[in-house]
């Protein structure tokens, strides 16, 4: 027993070393960029709300909140394992959240592998081919490139297999008349966390059921066994439906019985034959093109049936069938699963397919095999592997913008034309010098790949010396497992220390570096930050580790790109150029937060750009300030008072050099206000005459003996008010916010105006009804 958990745990340190050593540390989807998302909020606020990613998740939701992601939506469980990763990072100066996060498939899959090597085990194969079962499945299968992203199907893939583990387990119970409820509620929680990771796990439950359901004769001998199976089967039922009822996930549809029975009502059969037939001879999405070492499963099928284990002969291909079937029936067009390596939506089957392979490594490994079987077996398990190392070591997006590029279609000739499938294509891609590896970007590079091959040597040389010496010292594996658990984690710390720097998320941009440094220390839970420009998403999503939200904007429909192009929308309204989604998005957050953050990648000094999220902030609530770490990355904060509109509650006529009237002002929150407030302060301001020039506008907080302590200098509005633009006798808000200082004294403050030219800091003088000068005094506020 020692020796097999020795073994057993050999097999995990290998694979947590060998995953570790190809470990990839970013996204590579909007799938994993949606569910590391979705992470955030389980950590962060409690909820499964995607707010880092609402440019792709724009649909409004009727309970007023911007959350809501796209038609196919994310299921809850992924996203609640990755929380304690993610939490970690969160709390660590040093490491990445999405590096960090990136990790938890690793080991999930290299448990499968465990699972599996025990499975074996428990279905009376020897210790030495469970063991090889286990290393062919981790190594030779799709397991192991899919331990390098954040999808779902290597979670769902363990969930399914302990179902199977279980239900073969049950099987042998029924034959020898035991009592097996424990292992009936089991299989049901097993399930419906399978379900919680992946509903598509559904269409496997007709296998389970082959494998779960006693012999005929039990049945019909024992009517308790019918009575408690209908009870366990009642109880099931119900806690799926109430899934169902609950809608759990990211608000989104999986568990909506309507979208279920929409596929039945009014099936599209359009697509099933290329489904069924897809996932089994094309070049792009063949199971057994993609991992060739099932292809053992075939003589394993044959000796299972002859043995009388018909039911988990069964129980595999009628899954690969409806599987294959179905998500041509419910994906229609999108079947093949997009962007992966081979069949990402069936890799679930891939250890139960496995099993079927167990029987024949047994009659491999038997003495009287003949050796040409070995070594076509052996050869094929090499191809197998290669074919995992090819799909390891190149980008996948080389070989989608090489189809793009050729105006080849990845869903037509990428997937039926053996020329322009992904083996022969990623072939010709190899660069031995840009592996698709994390270590390509770390300092140094070979710190974590030399104690992941450490560890995957040490583990090896360990299950070498339990298969010889099955008696060793009691203290060994002990000793073993405690210096592989370092080595795993040590191994996992190198990779985050040594991947700070990583371009792939710093984008060699050290100006957004230091606009992350500073947000980290200026914002917290009040805060919402919202991002103009994607392209700025992961350097923020892997190292800003405030508590604020970070939301995402859809791209402004409005907005001029190209001074020769006209924009989608056209129109002086900057919400109409914002668009709809964006302004929805930030009035929510302006209502729900003390502070409202606007990055931006460009600014005043592009002529023709309109800004229009900017504008519009800028015009419904007060602007406090704008820090720039380069002209590309702008940080403008609000103040999420709402503006006033109309006539102003405080009328004070003051004419500027004649030529420009501030007819009055509004103060939303009056006039006393405590240490570190914002003053929102809105004034009106009418030309009387065109204006020769773009005057500067500088709203000042004076003590009593006139040395100044706030002030606000720039172009009217937020920088968008244009004075040489101002059309004669039109009325203008200009809404500006004062940032009083934490340690001001206590007193009265006063509050004044200045009109100036630029360059040359020239005043326009003031005339009013109770002063002349250069200066506008409005009014007299309490600091308390």
């Amino acid at each position: 027993m020692r020796r097999t958990v020795g073994l057993g745990f050999a097999l995990f340190a290998f694979f947590m070393g060998l995953y570790l050593l190809t470990y990839r540390g970013h996204p590579v989807s909007t799938d994993e960029m949606i569910l590391f998302d979705m992470t955030e909020s389980v950590a962060q606020r409690g909820n499964l709300h995607p707010t880092l990613m609402y440019n792709v998740s724009i649909l409004t939701n009727p309970t007023g909140d911007p959350f809501k992601t796209p038609d196919d939506q994310y299921e809850p469980i992924q996203p609640i394992f990755a929380t304690p990763l993610f939490w970690i990072a969160q709390h660590s100066a040093n490491f990445g959240r999405m590096h960090m996060v990136w990790f938890l498939n690793i080991p999930i899959t290299a448990l499968t592998v465990v699972l599996l090597y025990a499975i074996g085990l428990q279905r009376g194969y020897s210790v030495a081919v469970s063991w090889l079962g286990g290393f062919l499945y981790g190594s030779a299968t799709l397991a192991w490139v899919y331990s390098r992203f954040f999808w779902r199907e290597p979670l769902v893939t363990l969930f399914l297999l302990a179902c199977y583990g279980v239900a073969l387990q049950l099987q042998s119970r029924w034959q020898h008349n035991y009592k097996a409820l424990k292992l009936i509620i089991a299989l049901i929680l097993l399930f419906l966390a399978g379900f919680l990771s992946k509903a598509a796990i559904i269409l496997a439950l007709p296998g389970l059921l082959i494998l779960v359901l006693p012999p005929l004769p039990m049945l019909f001998k024992n009517r308790a066994s019918i009575q408690r199976l209908s009870v366990t089967a009642i109880v099931a039922i119900l806690l799926i439906l109430l899934i169902f009822n609950l809608n759990l996930g990211s608000g989104g549809n999986r568990y909506n019985l309507a979208r279920w029975q929409t596929f039945l009502e009014k099936p599209d059969w359009g697509y099933v034959g290329n489904s069924l037939l897809g996932y089994q001879l094309s070049s792009g999405r063949s199971i057994w093109l993609y991992s060739p070492i099932l292809l053992l499963g075939l003589g394993g099928m044959l000796m299972l049936w002859r043995q009388g284990q018909w039911r988990l002969v069964v129980a595999v291909l009628l899954s690969i069938f409806i599987f294959s079937f179905s998500y041509g029936l419910s994906r229609r067009a999108l079947w093949w699963g997009g962007n992966g390596w081979g069949p990402r939506y069936l890799l679930l089957l891939v250890p139960p397919m496995m099993l079927l392979v167990f029987p024949t490594l047994e009659y491999l490994l038997n003495k009287g095999c003949q050796l040409r079987w070995r070594l076509a077996a052996g050869l094929l398990a090499l191809v197998s592997i290669g074919i995992q190392i090819l799909g390891i070591a190149v980008y996948q997006w080389d070989y989608y913008d090489l189809l793009r590029d050729k105006q080849i279609l990845p869903w037509q000739e990428g997937l039926w034309s053996i020329k322009w499938s992904p083996i022969p294509q990623y072939l010709d891609l190899w660069q031995t010098n840009k592996l698709d590896m994390a270590w390509r970007f770390a300092t140094p590079h070979w710190q974590a790949p030399l104690l992941a091959m450490g560890l995957m040597v040490g583990s090896g040389l360990v299950a070498i010396f339990l298969a010889r010496r099955p008696a060793t010292h009691p203290a060994f594996i002990p000793a073993f497992s405690i210096i592989a658990c370092l080595l795993i984690g040590g191994t996992a710390y190198s990779w985050l220390v040594t991947l700070q720097n990583d371009t792939r998320y710093t984008l060699n941009r050290p100006d957004i570096q230091a606009m992350i440094d500073y947000l980290q220390k200026q914002t917290n839970s009040e805060d919402i930050v919202f991002l103009e420009n994607p392209d700025y998403q992961l350097p923020l999503m892997n190292s800003l580790k405030s508590p604020g939200l970070l939301m995402t904007l859809p791209y402004a429909p409005g907005e001029i790109r190209n001074p020769n192009v006209q924009p989608q929308v056209v129109s002086d309204d900057p919400g109409a150029q914002a668009g709809y989604h964006s302004v929805y998005a930030m009035k929510w957050g302006a209502e729900h937060y003390q502070r409202v953050w606007l990055i931006m990648s460009y600014g005043p000094f592009i002529d023709f750009a309109l800004r229009p999220q900017e504008h519009w902030l800028a015009q419904s609530y007060f602007w406090v300030e704008t820090i720039e770490t380069s002209p590309s990355v702008r940080a403008i904060r609000f103040n999420p008072t709402p503006a006033p509109g109309g006539a102003p509650a405080h009328i004070v006529p003051n004419y500027f050099n004649e030529e420009l009237l501030l007819v009055g002002y509004d103060l939303p929150h009056g006039t006393v206000y405590h240490q570190g407030d914002v003053l929102p302060i809105s004034l009106l301001w009418q030309p009387l005459k065109p204006l020769p020039e773009d005057y500067l506008v500088s709203v000042r907080l004076l003590k009593a003996d006139g040395s100044l302590v706030a002030q606000q200098d720039g172009l009217p509005q937020a920088s968008f008010g244009h004075t040489s633009r101002w059309i004669p006798e039109q009325f203008y808000r200009d809404n500006h916010g004062l940032q009083i200082p934490h340690q001001l004294t206590p007193g009265q403050y006063t509050i004044e105006v200045v009109v100036y030219s630029w360059p040359s800091n020239t005043r326009l003088p003031v005339i009013s009804d109770t002063q002349k000068g250069d200066t506008a005094q409005l009014t007299t506020i309490e600091i308390r």
